[in-house]
């Protein structure tokens, strides 16, 4: 673990505004202690003293540890983030699988043709008119059903 630690905040001519304002409430030394927190993110734990000096090692170790247990929550955080846009995803494509299902068996009784043949007739649509599939499945329901399709598909009274 390389920690950067020791500095005088007002002698680092790096951050000028930064360094002003540490240094006039009451700040000194800084130290910045790095973590992973997964694959491809890091932190650090950034570290503030009102007295001079070093940093002693055993103060340096404990917040190492601090900030790796941080890095952890990080990273859960993360991974929770991702798992919850995965949901968002998955859950937007049932929607729309739901809404082609409608278009399919439209398209099934218009041309008395099997479900197959009925998605190839959707997919060659949404190829040659540069329209998203689902986009001309709702189109379809909408013009025989005059109204917006079933987002979540059709429940019955007894499934309610």
């Amino acid at each position: 673990m390389r920690v950067l630690a020791g500095r005088e905040v007002w002698s680092d001519p790096r951050w000028p505004e930064w360094s002003a304002t540490t240094t006039e409430v009451g700040f000194r030394p800084a130290a910045a202690v790095p973590a992973s927190a997964g694959p491809d993110a890091r932190i650090a734990l950034n570290l503030y003293h009102d007295e001079p000096g070093l940093w002693d090692d055993d103060g340096l170790a404990r917040a190492g540890d601090f900030a790796h247990e941080i890095g952890r929550v990080v990273a859960l955080c993360l991974r929770i983030a991702e798992q919850m846009v995965l949901n968002e995803d998955l859950s937007a494509a049932m929607l729309s699988r739901s809404v082609i299902d409608q278009a399919i068996g439209i398209v099934m009784a218009q041309n008395r043709c099997t479900a197959e043949e009925a998605f190839r007739i959707l997919r060659s649509a949404s190829s040659h008119r540069n329209v998203k599939l689902r986009e001309i499945a709702a189109a379809i329901v909408h013009s025989v059903t005059g109204a917006e399709p079933a987002a979540g598909g059709f429940r019955s009274r007894a499934s309610r």
